[in-house]
């Protein structure tokens, strides 16, 4: 990455990929591509500053531009929702201008359905179930906030996986009608390597929350919790997929003398009795 301001960096490959383009008569359809993105992404940087989300850099890359938060998950699924969506919303809106430019004839007929095309498969493909594209981290919200990080991720990251490969294998088939529009490849070939980084950062995401269970708590004063329910033979290890990060979790162990306990002492007691502990022995 190169980078130009603090805020702003620029991936090596986007200046060969532009003059490639210039040389094969496409440089129209990649500045218009590039300006459709930039507004998707201006919606998205607004969406974070409305709802209060710090975000770090914006990052042009070989297939558009990326908005990168401070955080890697935003730990109120609607907030994070609701800003994956603010980008779709963008395109939506502009095939609406699209529309309306049309019926007053304030736009040549071939540069209007390059436009139109553009933003509906710009707005289409965020819209899949697949990290970091916006419908991927609007799924992710909703996983993990149902089922708890872990097992979310596990499922939102399968579909990611098994979605990437079908891009990818659907580039191949564009690439040998076109004989050179790459851009699904190189898609697919992003999103399998931030996958990759994404499992390295996710897991370390959940145990630097996971050790924080108390600190979150005080910080905050006041949090939602969620109740779990497990019998005395349970192991604990089994109760940590459910524990999410935007909720404090309260575990009721079923028996004799039912009882309940925190989610920090669940933790603390995985870290000091190890993985193989039952519910019965928590103390």
């Amino acid at each position: 990455m190169i980078k130009i301001t603090r805020f702003l960096y620029v991936h090596f490959l986007v200046f060969p990929l532009f003059i490639l383009s210039y040389f094969v008569g496409s440089i129209h359809t990649m500045i218009m591509a590039y300006a459709i993105v930039t507004v998707h992404e201006v919606f998205h940087l607004f969406a974070a500053l409305l709802l209060g989300v710090r975000t770090a850099s914006i990052m042009i890359m070989p297939f558009g531009m990326t908005l990168r938060l401070s955080g890697n998950v935003i730990k109120e699924p609607l907030k994070e929702s609701l800003v994956a969506l603010s980008g779709p919303l963008a395109n939506a809106i502009m095939i609406v201008l699209g529309y309306i430019a049309r019926h007053f004839y304030l736009w040549a007929e071939e540069s209007l359905f390059l436009y139109w095309t553009l933003n509906w498969v710009i707005m289409l493909l965020n819209l899949l179930p697949i990290l970091p594209l916006d419908g991927g981290r609007v799924l992710r919200a909703v996983l993990t906030h149902v089922f708890g990080y872990l097992a979310g991720m596990k499922i939102i990251r399968t579909m990611t996986l098994t979605l990437t490969v079908i891009l990818a294998v659907f580039g191949i088939l564009v690439l040998a009608v076109t004989r050179f529009n790459v851009s699904l490849l190189l898609a697919s070939a992003f999103l399998f390597l931030y996958f990759i980084e994404d499992k390295k950062r996710g897991d370390l995401f959940v145990l630097k929350e996971l050790l924080r269970s108390k600190e979150r708590l005080i910080e905050k004063g006041l949090m939602k919790s969620k109740f779990l329910a497990a019998t005395e033979h349970t192991k604990a290890k089994s109760v940590l997929p459910k524990i999410s990060y935007d909720c404090f979790h309260l575990i009721y162990i079923s028996g004799k003398r039912g009882r309940i306990i925190s989610e920090a002492e669940l933790i603390d007691a995985l870290m000091i009795k190890g993985y193989s502990v039952e519910m019965k022995d928590i103390r």
